[in-house]
């Protein structure tokens, strides 16, 4: 199927409204001429996650990123400004609630233009994140393709069969809701009180003994699991059928407690519980017989609904120039 057909029947499905909409066809997911203009429309032209301003705390210190092929290098220059570099020239780079972020488009919005009410948001439910450093890394390859890893983190109606230990020993789910801004999502919710599955030890922040999960489009999730504990889940595209999943956890020190450890390692099985899930989907998605059908939707838009699956799929075909008034640049393109 052509990018032209594709786009068609993307806009056949599509509906404003999440509870009368249709997933996009399954060609997004693993066509090479969508993947390529993915790379172009939405990493090319968004603002993506490079690190933490940890590892750029004194002037000479970098860090690296691949972008689309390039290296990106972010460094503190002598006068303590944050300068991004790749082979092809200069690329923007900006901070955000102690994050460090890079843009190829020198004519994009600024990195808050979207994300006015998360940083505020964020702050609330554990330690200030600048003050954090990495203790723990890991990378995990997936055969699946990014946005389908991104659509499985956007719902949690799979939760209760699929990650049994997250849904009855970490999250309350009754109060697990999911709220859609322009920038960005946020996951909340309780935590199990007795029935956590791990020592809750809060501080003083005000919503550190919950849960709080803030998807930054396009491929970057940053989560404090109730007692305050920081992880990224930064999810890079390697082709469309393969994607590398980097897990970062953010703590006052380098090296975990026992304690951050036992939450480090309840994580990391939530994390690997997924990956035979996408796959599968992943399989799934190139069966000729394949459609997308309509998404799951509730009023209270709460962990069992796909409103936030819709969303991200209106992203991308905004993204893309699929959209109502965009289609004929997408495909003439």
């Amino acid at each position: 199927m052509s990018l032209q057909d594709l786009a068609t029947e993307a806009l056949a499905r599509f509906n404003p409204d999440p509870a009368r909409s249709a997933a996009m066809p399954g060609g997004f997911y693993y066509d090479p001429a969508v993947y390529e203009r993915e790379q172009a429309a939405i990493f090319g032209r968004s603002w993506l996650y490079a690190g933490h301003l940890s590892d750029l705390a004194k002037p000479g210190q970098s860090i690296a990123q691949t972008v689309g092929g390039d290296l990106v290098t972010v460094r503190r220059d002598a006068a303590g400004s944050l300068v991004a570099e790749r082979p092809a020239g200069q690329v923007r780079a900006a901070a955000l609630g102690g994050f460090v972020f890079i843009n190829l488009d020198p004519g994009a919005p600024d990195l808050n233009a979207s994300l006015r009410q998360f940083e505020e948001e964020f702050l609330s439910f554990g330690p200030r994140p600048d003050k954090l450093v990495c203790a723990y890394r890991k990378e995990l390859e997936v055969a699946a393709n990014w946005k389908n890893v991104i659509e499985n983190y956007a719902e949690c109606y799979h939760c209760p069969v699929s990650h049994p230990g997250l849904a009855n020993a970490a999250l309350d789910m009754d109060s697990y809701f999911i709220a859609v801004h322009e920038g960005y999502h946020v996951h909340t919710s309780g935590n199990r009180g007795e029935s956590q599955g791990y020592q809750l030890a809060t501080g003083s922040g005000p919503r550190d003994g919950d849960f709080g999960s803030w998807f930054i489009w396009p491929n970057t999730v940053l989560e404090y699991y109730p007692g305050g504990k920081l992880t990224v889940f930064h999810n890079r595209p390697l082709g469309p059928d393969r994607t590398l999943q980097s897990i970062e956890w953010y703590l006052p020190q380098s090296t975990p407690t026992p304690l951050e450890q036992e939450i480090i390692d309840f994580v990391d099985e939530v994390r690997v519980e997924d990956i035979p899930i996408v796959e599968s989907v992943q399989r799934g998605l190139h069966n000729r017989g394949y459609r997308g059908g309509r998404f799951i939707t509730d009023e209270r838009r709460s962990g069992m609904s796909e409103h936030a699956v819709h969303d991200f799929q209106r992203k991308v075909l905004t993204a893309l120039e699929m959209m109502p008034g965009q289609a004929e640049s997408a495909v003439s393109s």
